[in-house]
């Protein structure tokens, strides 16, 4: 889990280890579907909510942003749009504000 705070792991850990014992308890026949059902709720810390203007793709915290293949985070800016991709895999562009292209001039 590259990038991601200490506190994260370990809520991921809690949320998989408190789903697996109920999956086992749902399904004692099929510890497939156990660890399935596990690491779905366990991968719900990974969803971000919505993004809908270029002030709050800054705001989200880096571990909320994709690692590229090359270490970088998926959080750039091209042809006067912010371009981001999540960490659920969502891809959002949202033009860059006069006075925050201006501000990265100086």
């Amino acid at each position: 889990m590259q990038g991601l705070p200490e506190s994260k792991k370990r809520e991921w850990r809690d949320s998989y280890a408190r789903a697996f014992k109920q999956a086992q308890i749902d399904r004692p026949e099929d510890p497939l579907e156990q660890r399935a059902t596990a690491t779905r709720e366990a991968n719900r810390i990974f969803r971000v909510g919505e993004v809908a203007s270029y002030e709050q793709a800054m705001a989200l915290p880096d571990w909320q942003v994709h690692i590229n293949g090359d270490g970088t985070r998926a959080r750039f800016e091209r042809n006067g749009e912010l371009r981001l991709v999540t960490i659920d895999g969502r891809k959002f562009a949202f033009p860059i504000p006069r006075k925050a292209s201006k501000a990265g001039e100086k």
